[in-house]
């Protein structure tokens, strides 16, 4: 066929088999380079850490197979243009005027490589916003578009061929476009680098913590003492910004901080995984105390996180509190202290189910029961079992301050958006808030229900 001529109609071409050889080797050693250069530029984004983060981004499988797809379309639509370009490079023997063969050339150059150039511009500022907030998933919505550009670019590439050969060029040009989208396929496939051995470094120094799920997350304030806590097979593991420590160590580690530190730091966000046993997570909050870290947060995540779930760390505060005559995990009966007379108590049990006032609670009306009991003079008294999970614990702690916060919501006078135009209102109608709505509870561990 090349012999006799290549797309030919009413103009003649002949291309040697060496020309269109060279031409397809060229072309798919480009297309290889942009896919090298797309895939060098998602790791070093994927390696970036810029700030603090439940992980490293981590793609699974036929996340990253779809994103490598997108990428070699993209780069092979890129290199077909360079293909297309050569091959109609001074050709041996042509009828074609010259002016058409420049304006085929051209088709291949304007649009194909000025829009490389704005792609990987764009490819570089989503990349660095992806590596400071997103998980990266963003992009895993982004195939119909990337097929779009696939299509415009393809299209324009022959757009003055269809003029000039006609009909006869529409045979060809499916032939191409199944080519390319094979090479698409296959190219997708190729992993140019070792993503295998960059995932488990990036997790080494940024271990994932499966948080517990909360819809509820009130505390989205700085961030200085970012402590995970890891499950390593019978091991706990305590993670203070990239270096494990055992419990000791931990504190040690804590301590030479604050003293580094411009200033004195007292609260410590807490990730620790949603099936730990709560008596693990309350051992690390008793030596927290010992050293004046009373103020923490749990570290939560939504039932339905956002693509932003990855640096999205609100959580839920709380102050510890351990009676100094008991230890944490094994109290005896809940003290009868003098500030308690003439108050209120609400039992709360915590196990396989919830019994509130000796009166089994479905998850679902734990808010709506707390609600109704929430004044100045009640004080909740939670008692769990020493197994139970940090979900769990979560589950019941979320709820207990979502009530609490609602109650707050509703009754206040001063709004929130309008605190720095009423700014002592404001603080006067908080405190009253406070005042009127308390958090007013203690915790006991290891009982029967």
């Amino acid at each position: 066929m090349l012999e006799k001529g290549f797309l030919r109609n009413r103009e003649k071409l002949n291309i040697s088999k060496k020309r269109f050889w060279v031409s397809c080797l060229l072309g798919i050693g480009a297309s290889f380079c942009i896919y090298t250069l797309f895939s060098l530029l998602r790791l070093i984004f994927r390696s970036m850490e810029f700030g603090l983060s439940n992980g490293p981004l981590i793609l699974d499988a036929v996340t990253r197979y779809w994103q490598n797809f997108n990428f070699a379309a993209i780069s092979l639509v890129m290199g077909n243009a360079l293909f297309l370009a050569t091959l109609f490079k001074r050709p041996s023997k042509s009828l074609i005027p010259n002016f058409k063969r420049l304006a085929i050339i051209n088709d291949q150059i304007f649009l194909p490589f000025n829009f490389l150039y704005a792609f990987v511009k764009c490819f570089f500022l989503l990349g660095f916003f992806a590596a400071i907030v997103f998980d990266l998933r963003a992009l895993i919505n982004f195939t119909p578009l990337f097929v779009a550009i696939f299509f415009v670019v393809f299209f324009e590439s022959w757009k003055t061929i269809l003029i000039v050969f006609r009909k006869k060029a529409y045979r060809i040009l499916l032939m191409n476009f199944l080519v390319i989208v094979l090479l698409s396929f296959l190219f997708a496939a190729i992993s140019v680098f070792n993503y295998k051995k960059t995932d488990t470094i990036l997790l080494e120094n940024n271990p994932k913590v499966e948080l517990p799920e909360s819809d509820f997350r009130q505390y989205n304030g700085p961030i200085f003492l970012f402590l995970k806590i890891l499950k390593r097979e019978d091991k706990i593991v305590y993670n203070l910004y990239g270096q494990n420590y055992d419990l000791v160590g931990l504190i040690t580690a804590i301590v030479d901080f604050d003293k580094n530190y411009y200033k004195k730091i007292e609260t410590v966000h807490i990730l620790a995984p949603y099936n730990l046993p709560i008596s693990e997570l309350k051992k690390v909050e008793k030596e927290l105390l010992y050293i004046n870290k009373n103020k923490i947060v749990y570290v939560t995540k939504e039932s339905l996180p956002k693509f932003t779930s990855r640096v999205n760390l609100k959580g839920i505060d709380r102050i510890i509190y351990f009676d100094p005559l008991q230890a944490p995990l094994k109290l005896n009966p809940f003290p009868k202290m003098e500030f308690l007379k003439n108050k209120k108590i609400v039992e709360v049990k915590i196990g396989s189910k919830y019994i509130i006032e000796g009166k089994e609670v479905e998850k679902q009306n734990l808010q709506s029961t707390f609600k109704s009991s929430i004044d100045s003079t009640t004080f909740f008294h939670f008692k769990y079992l020493s197994d139970i999970s940090y979900q769990e614990y979560i589950t019941v702690y979320s709820k207990y301050k979502q009530a609490i916060f609602e109650l707050r919501k509703k009754d206040e006078v001063v709004k929130l958006e309008d605190r720095y135009d009423f700014r002592y209102k404001y603080e006067e109608d908080q405190t009253r808030l406070i005042n009127k709505y308390p958090t007013n509870y203690f915790e006991e561990y290891n009982f029967d229900l």
